[in-house]
């Protein structure tokens, strides 16, 4: 729903668009992506996403630690 919602939106706006966005996958399950994509001259677009959900489960879990800590 973020990448019809927001991300679409952004990258017809501004013909690129770079940022973390949930991402669907096909079982069902939700993964976050770092995305970079460029729209192309026939109304597509193209670009890159890598799977970052290991790391911000990780991020989640450092500041969880610290608040306990605190």
């Amino acid at each position: 729903k973020d990448i019809h919602d927001k991300v679409l939106p952004a990258l017809r706006r501004e013909g690129r668009w770079k940022g973390e966005a949930p991402v669907l996958r096909r079982d069902g399950g939700v993964i976050f992506a770092e995305m970079s994509l460029t729209m192309l001259d026939d109304g597509g677009f193209i670009g890159t996403a890598r799977d970052v959900t290991a790391r911000r489960k990780a991020e989640k879990e450092k500041d969880e630690i610290q608040k306990q800590l605190f």
